[in-house]
């Protein structure tokens, strides 16, 4: 087995070669095959192209529709709630099935309501939601 984490910059349209020669521990042809040494003999050489497969993440069209307002309507003292949700539209190769190939996951930043909000953290999952709570106090209004 090959076990391999590409990096983030790894994705993309370049291919990575790897080669696998197979060959036993015998010596007993040395000398008589060009195959085979006093190593062992070596077999069929084998070749793979790997492609690292870049994600690509988009809001589900009920939260993009949200983002495009740039803005959400909350009342002081009641709890209101934000559902984010995207998912990994990536093709597979060798495929155009664009079922994804990656689970997301949500990071929250940004203004100071996010000391007080419950963001609820999910497993990675495609495709996933995130809820957002939190309850406006006096002195937000406006922000």
């Amino acid at each position: 087995a090959i076990e391999w984490t590409p990096a983030p910059a790894q994705a993309g349209p370049d291919h990575f070669r790897v080669c696998l020669t197979v060959r036993d521990d015998s010596s007993d042809c040395a000398a008589i095959h060009p195959d085979a040494t006093h190593t062992g003999w070596y077999g069929e050489t084998l070749c793979v192209l790997m492609e690292v497969v870049e994600p690509a993440l988009q809001w589900a069209p009920d939260t993009a529709a949200m983002l495009a307002q740039r803005h959400v309507t909350a009342h002081v003292g009641c709890r209101s709630s934000i559902v984010f949700t995207a998912a990994d539209q990536s093709q597979t190769i060798g495929t155009q099935d664009a079922n994804g190939n990656y689970g997301v996951t949500f990071e929250a930043y940004g203004d100071h309501i996010l000391e007080r909000a419950e963001v609820q953290a999910t497993p990675a999952t495609n495709p996933s939601a995130t809820p957002v709570n939190w309850t406006p106090q006096r002195g937000e209004e406006g922000r």
